[in-house]
């Protein structure tokens, strides 16, 4: 079988592609390459072989040189400097930020049923700066699961908070001065 003058350039401008893409990866992955100059990298060599045939069958491959590879050396990090401390300034408050921590010392109560005395915000945890998950309107009665200490509420001296269930099924504090036990 003889091959087309189409497919043999076809095959020639396929290796052309495949060393070319080489090139850029080479010059993409090369560490020294950090100002953007090209890296010197020895030329890639394709040579045609003679046309040689048997029966009309080109019987050679063509020959591709590549450079031999080497490994850039390893890169020394640069030292490590100490940068100037930073003199923090202390919250207003001294306060620590709110954390779930505060809710493990909650002391269970049996689901007792409490009235909301006025409209209370309901917040993730028992501390003002807590965000706010539910709210709640005068006469709502709600089930108390718990109590526990925060931080005090508008002036408000206790710092008693009682854990509730919410409507959604989360547990969410309401400061204590905000509800009463339920009378029926």
């Amino acid at each position: 079988m003889k091959r087309s003058a189409k497919s043999t350039n076809s095959t020639w401008r396929n290796i052309l592609l495949l060393v070319a893409f080489i090139v850029i990866i080479v010059i993409v992955l090369d560490p020294n390459n950090r100002r953007g100059s090209a890296p010197s990298i020895p030329p890639t060599i394709i040579t045609r072989p003679p046309e040689t045939s048997v029966s009309g069958v080109n019987t050679t491959a063509p020959t591709l040189t590549l450079p031999a590879a080497t490994l850039p050396p390893t890169a020394t990090p640069p030292p490590i400097t100490a940068a100037p401390t930073q003199t923090l300034l202390p919250l207003a408050t001294n306060r620590p930020i709110p954390t779930e921590a505060s809710i493990a010392n909650v002391t269970p109560i049996a689901g007792l049923l409490y009235d909301v005395l006025r409209s209370a915000n309901a917040l993730r945890c028992p501390d003002t700066r807590c965000k706010m998950i539910e709210e709640y309107k005068k006469d709502n009665i709600v089930v108390v699961t718990g109590m526990v200490n925060g931080t005090s509420y508008k002036g408000d001296k206790s710092k008693v908070w009682v854990q509730i269930i919410s409507h959604s099924g989360t547990r969410v504090y309401v400061h204590a001065s905000l509800v009463t036990p339920h009378q029926p």
